[in-house]
Order: C-alpha cells, then structure tokens, then sequence
C-alpha cells in the first residue's frame, strides 16, 4: 500500500508539473484552452502511467474502469484548476503571496484527494 501511496503522488507531480509546458501553465488560469491541453495532457499521462505502475504490482485495469478513470480525473482536475487557476493569476498579480500560496496547496490537497478518491472506489473495485 505505501508503494502505491508514493507512486501516486510521484505520477501526480510528474504529470502536474513536470509535464506542463510554460504557456499550460501561464495561461490556464486565463484561457479554457489552455487549461484543457494542460488537463489532457495530465490526465492522459496519469491514466497511462498508472495502468503501467499498477500492472507490475498485479492490478490490472479494464477498458471500462480505464476511460472511467479517465473521466474522472478530467473531469475533477479540470474544475479544481479552473477555480484555482484564476484565484493564483488573481493573487500573483496583486502580490498576495502568503493567499497565493495557500491556494497552490489547497489545490494539490484536492487532486491528491481526488486521485485517491479514484485509486480506491474505482480502480480496485
């Protein structure tokens, strides 16, 4: 279980951040194209990742529970960026450093709840 708990948030990051592309990210918060590339990107590479990841621990994830994983994730990262994507453009730009970054927590607080959310009510079940 903890190996699965740290591939998660590894696969997270990476897909988070090390695969957002500079104008993905300074331009989410403003543009829905933007957004959804970055969101596409994330989500697909995520979803990729973990079939990878799960397989060699012995979870197998079926078409049906994939583009349901799939889903998900899309559909919950895409919000929780739009709402937090606007709110950090917002306080960048007034200076609002210590609000700023709080959101930039409070949003990864959320995705890793969503990811476990999806790890467990529809990956393993």
């Amino acid at each position: 279980m903890m190996w699965v708990f740290i591939y998660i948030i590894l696969v997270h990051w990476i897909c988070d951040f090390v695969f957002q592309s500079r104008l993905m990210g300074e331009n989410k918060g403003k543009d829905n194209f933007w957004l959804t590339a970055h969101v596409s990107v994330y989500t697909f590479f995520t979803i990729l990742l973990w079939i990878f990841g799960f397989s060699l621990i012995g979870i197998s994830i079926g078409t049906k529970t994939v583009w349901l994983a799939f889903s998900l994730v899309f559909v919950s990262h895409w919000i929780t960026d739009y709402i937090t994507s606007r709110l950090t453009g917002k306080f960048y730009l007034e200076k609002r450093w210590y609000s700023f970054f709080n959101t930039i927590g409070f949003d990864q607080v959320l995705h890793y709840i969503q990811l476990f959310s999806v790890y467990t009510y529809i990956i393993l079940s």
